[in-house]
């Protein structure tokens, strides 16, 4: 893994990286593995003292290794996530995000492939300042 981080202001920061994984399978009757080279960028700015925006790129590129090579060539995907996001800090302990994330995945395997859209509320309570 290499990452890079700059906060250019309180609560504002850019970072960007590479990473590479050989993950556990979420399918082991028909892989072992999951070889995966992901790319991602990730931005955020606080607007205000309660309010921050939040934005990221993510590149995933992975191969799924087939666990009977006489059954076929391994998987290949290709995935695309995009996503932004906006923080409101009520207090040091409650915080309201709203967030939106648009995932794209091709795959060599056609049932694999996907177009997804998803929206968030969530609200995050801290126990306790550390």
């Amino acid at each position: 893994e290499f990452t890079t981080f700059y906060r250019y202001q309180e609560e504002s920061f850019i970072s960007a990286g590479v990473t590479y994984d050989i993950r556990e399978t979420s399918n082991p009757l028909n892989f072992t593995d999951d070889e995966v080279l992901s790319l991602f960028f990730n931005a955020q700015h606080a607007l205000s003292g309660a309010l921050t925006a939040s934005g990221s790129v993510l590149y995933n590129a992975s191969e799924l290794l087939r666990r009977d090579p006489t059954l076929g060539p391994n998987t290949e995907d290709d995935t695309i996530r995009v996503g932004s996001g906006l923080t409101y800090k009520h207090s040091d302990n409650l915080s309201i995000i709203i967030d939106y994330d648009y995932d794209k995945t091709g795959s060599s395997d056609p049932v694999r492939e996907e177009n997804r859209h998803r929206v968030g509320i969530n609200f995050r309570y801290t126990f306790g300042i550390f």
